[in-house]
């Protein structure tokens, strides 16, 4: 069964001339637009901002002064957010000796001033895709329970039946509340204090969700499934929420169990999760339902997410997440290339997980097949949350200079983490993955099925401390796991250039 996804609605598309003269018709054309498809006054203004900006730096970067290119621009409305697209066929991202550095198109980075969000894609032949994401306004849970007098009132009752079932999005303001209950305001997914917000994404395909009510229509628990933007094989479960007052009722499995069946309904291959390690609970619930680890990541989630009525979760560093994979229903069996350095703890993940997959070896002529070739790869900083993440989706023969001049550029603009995608379909993930190591990167672990087979990851801290005393782990793999991501970091950082 596939899944129909709604991206969003394109409002404008304007074909231009790469000339600085246009930049304020275009950036007045995208503000009026925003605004006329309901975008509050201030964020069709911080949208004018962006495109001139945006279009200013294309214009001057990606094109010669002798050069008669063009480039376009498109704004969308989506769940969420409202997205200004920038496309181009211009210079390539490539870094040579007698290429300034401000080619690179992460030096867009600056612009996260007026975006939330920036993705780039290097789409090779096919140019390249600046996508500058700006949320929008509107009322947050804050000042909707402002507006309710009776909305802190008590109304527990600790005989009251809980009921599990999908999410309407009727059932949006009190799952909000759901999520103030128990993170205040500190939570990592900041739309779920936008009940406008959640509905949208519910209406739009992007994310389903399962919640725990009571016989008063309080909503208790809540649990997500999040899709890509494709025909997904697999989808993440998150935001995984329990009102503190209702926990020890097991709501969490048994969403967990609805989300499980769901995903068969859909005919998902499996479900991937991220558990935090302030607490070894939602480990525990992800074991019990035959979730198994896949991964440590370290400092992934920032320092400001509070777990209400739960002592060890009192501090002040970032979150280390431990990624899961529930198989759904059985997977083809795929030919999968390990890097030698690695290949026994992949292969572990991989039988803990009863995965079909084959390792086989690279072929001799490996790298011939991209040699003066361009990397096709995707960068997406999220500076709200202080990490990024670099996609590999086709290695060219400049991927280590691109590597190098994206990350040196990501720690520049303070990234904290940065996390390095590799196709395991593909042979020079498992040549170049000492190569990549060389630069800080590091082991994290699988993401199973994630892009039309598995993809592992590396990470790379900026400077961040890691306490492991302060990492709470709920199996023995998963701090046999942990003890190999720690020791990979300490190798790696004896080795590094």
């Amino acid at each position: 069964m596939k899944r129909a996804i709604r991206h969003g609605i394109r409002l404008i598309e304007v074909n231009t001339q790469a000339d600085t003269r246009m930049t304020p018709i275009i950036s007045e054309l995208m503000q009026q637009t925003a605004g006329a498809f309901g975008a509050p006054d201030g964020d069709s203004v911080r949208i004018r901002n962006l495109a001139e900006e945006a279009c200013r730096y294309v214009i001057e970067n990606a094109f010669d002064p002798d050069d008669a290119g063009q480039f376009r621009v498109s704004l969308w409305r989506r769940p969420r957010w409202i997205e200004l697209v920038i496309e181009d066929k211009g210079l390539p991202t490539h870094i040579e000796e007698n290429l300034p550095f401000h080619r690179n198109q992460l030096a867009l980075l600056p612009l996260r001033a007026y975006a939330d969000e920036v993705c780039f894609h290097n789409l090779g032949k096919d140019g390249k895709r600046l996508e500058l994401r700006c949320n929008i306004s509107a009322d947050s849970i804050e000042q909707i329970l402002a507006r309710d007098q009776d909305s802190t009132a008590s109304d527990m009752n600790e005989n009251e039946n809980v009921t599990v079932r999908m999410m309407t999005v009727d059932d949006a303001i009190e799952t909000s509340r759901c999520v103030y209950r128990a993170y205040g305001l500190s939570y990592y997914y900041d739309y779920t204090y936008y009940p406008v917000m959640l509905a949208e994404r519910l209406e739009s395909g992007q994310m389903e969700s399962c919640i725990a009510v009571t016989e008063t229509g309080r909503v208790v628990g809540h649990l997500a499934m999040l899709f890509g933007e494709s025909d997904v094989k697999v989808c993440e479960t998150a935001v995984a929420v329990v009102d503190p007052r209702y926990r020890g009722r097991r709501l969490f499995e048994q969403m967990k169990v609805m989300v499980c069946a769901r995903a068969k309904d859909l005919g998902l291959f499996g479900i991937y999760s991220e558990a935090v390690t302030a607490h070894p609970y939602s480990q525990k619930s992800n074991l019990s339902i035959g979730a198994r680890e896949t991964g440590i990541v370290l400092a992934y989630f920032p320092d400001r997410v509070l777990f209400r009525k739960i002592h060890a979760s009192e501090t002040k560093t970032r979150l280390t997440a431990v990624l899961f994979y529930k198989r759904v229903i059985p997977e083809p069996t795929r030919d999968v290339y390990l890097p030698d350095h690695h290949a026994e703890m992949i292969q572990a993940i991989y039988h803990r997980s009863e995965l079909h997959r084959v390792p086989i070896m690279p072929p001799d002529d490996a790298f011939e097949a991209v040699r003066g070739g361009y990397t096709r790869f995707d960068v997406c900083h999220k500076p709200d949350v202080g990490t990024a993440l670099i996609q590999v989706r086709a290695y060219g023969g400049d991927i280590l200079l691109v590597l190098h001049d994206n990350l040196n550029t990501l720690r520049q603009q303070g990234v904290a983490c940065v996390y390095l995608d590799l196709p395991l379909r593909d042979p020079l993930t498992a040549l170049l993955c000492k190569g990549f190591e060389g630069f800080g990167f590091f082991f994290a672990g699988l993401l199973i099925e994630y892009e039309d087979g598995d993809i592992l990851r590396l990470q790379y801290l900026n400077d961040i401390a890691i306490d492991p005393t302060i990492i709470a782990i709920a199996s023995d793999f998963g701090r046999t796991l942990l003890e190999y991501v720690l020791n990979q970091r300490e190798v790696v950082a004896l080795n590094s250039i």
